[in-house]
């Protein structure tokens, strides 16, 4: 017997600019999805066995429910009405993602959690850290059960702290 997941697991996705586009084994296409914006493609991350984020550079995440290949809604990350633009592939665990995005006119660096909300399908911020300048990295996720904290840990290096200059790999309790 399969489970519905257990079909996706055998798919391939990929994208561009424009779509997200799911292959099957034969290399047909099962599944297109139009983007809400134009920024270069990070890739889908899934948050649960239905739902998966695909993040653009441009601060665009496009919620996806991947049992029907379909876009429930989509978060533009801004910082005062600015733009912000993500700078590596998110990270999830337990239906939250992670998002790593600079603001290129304060050089102020954000990590986000965004996670789905129910009752609209769509994301949503659920806290933000902020930092000085562009990371070099994605979040790395250090799950509760893993650490043995109350909460997930999230690993992540940061060039500054309170405007200085000083690299760091901080750890983070998502509460």
């Amino acid at each position: 017997f399969f489970h519905l997941w257990d079909m996706y697991m055998f798919n391939i996705a990929a994208g561009d600019k424009t779509y997200h586009v799911r292959y099957n084994l034969a290399g047909g296409v099962a599944g297109r999805l139009a983007l809400a914006d134009k920024g270069n493609n990070f890739g889908l991350t899934p948050i649960s066995d239905t739902h998966g984020v695909v993040t653009q550079t441009d601060g665009v995440l496009t919620l996806v429910n991947m049992s029907t290949w379909q876009a429930l809604g989509s978060l533009k990350l801004t910082d005062s009405g600015s733009r912000l633009q993500v700078v590596s592939p998110s990270s999830a665990t337990g239906n939250v993602l992670y998002v790593v995005a600079l603001n290129p006119q304060t050089n102020v660096g954000y990590l986000f959690s965004v996670v789905m909300n129910a009752a609209k399908q769509k994301p949503r911020i659920r806290s933000t850290y902020a930092f000085t300048g562009r990371t070099q990295a994605s979040p790395v996720i250090v799950e509760k059960a893993i650490s043995g904290l109350q909460s997930n840990l999230i690993l992540l290096h940061v060039p500054g702290l309170g405007g200085d200059s000083q690299n760091r790999l901080v750890a983070l309790k998502d509460t």
